[in-house]
């Protein structure tokens, strides 16, 4: 059975009784040409719809805006720390402290992890290479054992 294709009237061979269009290209081109769409600089954009470049340009615009708005904000901010800083009132101890704070607690608890409780600790490569080295001394004590009870057992063997 040859058909003919709806958008470029080529003949062809259907795969399926269903087939409208000879290739995919055809059938994306009758569908931008049955919902009105019309190729613009490099891509096909539909009827009616704004340039997507100038809403992208838009919105880029006011990210920047939002941007340099967030900065001077930041820059107030920092500007008045400085004062207060210069100025040698309590709000530099305060920064100090919320800052040394945490810090000091996370040495507090990992020296009362390592007096009080030393197993709560994650193991650290020096802890490993201990494990590693009692195991090898365990494991030639073993092989001295094995040695010996072999040799006595052939001496016994002999009387």
């Amino acid at each position: 059975m040859i058909g003919y294709c709806k958008y470029c009237n080529e003949q062809f061979k259907p795969r399926r009784r269903n087939h409208l269009y000879c290739t995919l290209s055809c059938k994306t081109m009758a569908s931008y040409k049955r919902n009105n769409y019309k190729y613009v600089s490099g891509r096909y954009e539909k009827d009616g719809t704004s340039n997507k470049h100038e809403e992208v340009f838009e919105n880029n615009n006011k990210k920047n805006e939002n941007i340099e708005q967030n900065l001077k904000g930041l820059d107030e901010r920092v500007a008045s720390l400085k004062q207060l800083i210069e100025q040698g009132q309590e709000a530099s101890s305060g920064l100090l402290t919320s800052t040394l704070g945490p810090i000091i607690a996370r040495i507090g608890e990992f020296a009362g992890k390592k007096m009080f409780w030393p197993g709560s600790l994650p193991a650290t490569k020096d802890d490993v290479n201990e494990i590693k080295r009692q195991n090898n001394k365990i494991s030639e004590q073993n092989r001295r054992l094995i040695k010996y009870l072999y040799e006595k057992e052939q001496f016994n063997s002999l009387f």
